[in-house]
């Protein structure tokens, strides 16, 4: 499982054993969540001595995190569940590692990569409180101050930071280190099949518009679905970015259907 920007793995579990992550354990399946570096109980914790790029991420970290789930269950295939930027990584890592690594399925919460719907809550939350104070934060301090200010539940090193916010604003999905275009590597690979579900009141973070926009760039591929959650549609609750995680009816609601999605396609 992969948390996005400004969270850690906590987005998928709670201490008295809620969540996504607790909701498959109970459902057979070995549920590994990462705290991506500095994030959570990983340490050292985030600051301006952590020069740390997205591309480190991808390249070094998530292919160690399955090397390692390797060696612990002696299993080679994986499904994927992720939260909000968590999404753009796991598209992103399929295209530099599919052909190395067996990802079976996917079920991405709420993940988009562009913001491209214009609301007043789009300009505060993305242009003026996550663009606008991120970047002075991380000018004036080494890294996107976040926590604090309880924008969210994890800082970022500054490098990760604006590798994230470039592809927020750009239409280009390019690696700033090595120019690997994900977009065009994307479209000539076979993925996974992949489940996005996103909340009816998730105006920016998750606008149904931009998780559908993220699921085009990545390729039109035969077994995808997006799927709105809301009572409209048939949902107990309408749900937005964040407790599309962790309301308490997600259980007998949408969590069923990533549980069928992750059983059909294992």
């Amino acid at each position: 499982m992969i948390h996005g920007a400004i969270e850690d793995g906590k987005i998928f579990y709670s201490k008295s054993g809620k969540g996504i992550g607790p909701f498959l354990a109970k459902n057979g399946f070995d549920v590994f969540i990462v705290d991506m570096r500095g994030k959570g109980s990983s340490k050292p914790k985030v600051s301006k001595k952590l020069t740390y790029s997205q591309t480190d991420l991808l390249t070094i970290d998530i292919p160690a995190c399955l090397d390692k789930i390797k060696e612990l269950t002696n299993k080679d295939e994986f499904h994927f569940v992720t939260h909000s930027w968590g999404g753009v990584w796991a598209y992103s890592f399929l295209a530099r590692f599919y052909n190395q690594y067996k990802v079976k399925s996917m079920v991405m919460f709420a993940s988009k990569r562009r913001i491209s719907v214009w609301t007043p809550k789009r300009i505060l939350f993305a242009d003026i409180i996550w663009n606008g104070y991120g970047r002075i934060s991380s000018v004036l301090s080494g890294i996107a101050l976040f926590q604090k200010p309880r924008i969210g539940s994890e800082n970022e090193p500054k490098q990760l930071f604006l590798d994230m916010n470039t592809w927020v604003y750009t239409k280009q999905w390019i690696d700033k280190v090595d120019e690997l275009d994900y977009k065009e590597t994307l479209s000539k690979i076979d993925l996974p099949p992949t489940l996005h579900l996103t909340g009816i009141k998730d105006k920016v973070l998750g606008n149904p518009i931009d998780v559908a926009l993220l699921a085009e760039e990545a390729g039109e591929h035969e077994d995808l679905e997006i799927s709105i959650l809301g009572k409209n549609y048939g949902n107990l609750h309408d749900y937005n970015h964040i407790d599309i995680l962790t309301h308490k009816l997600a259980e007998e609601d949408h969590f069923l259907t990533a549980l069928d999605w992750i059983k059909k396609n294992d």
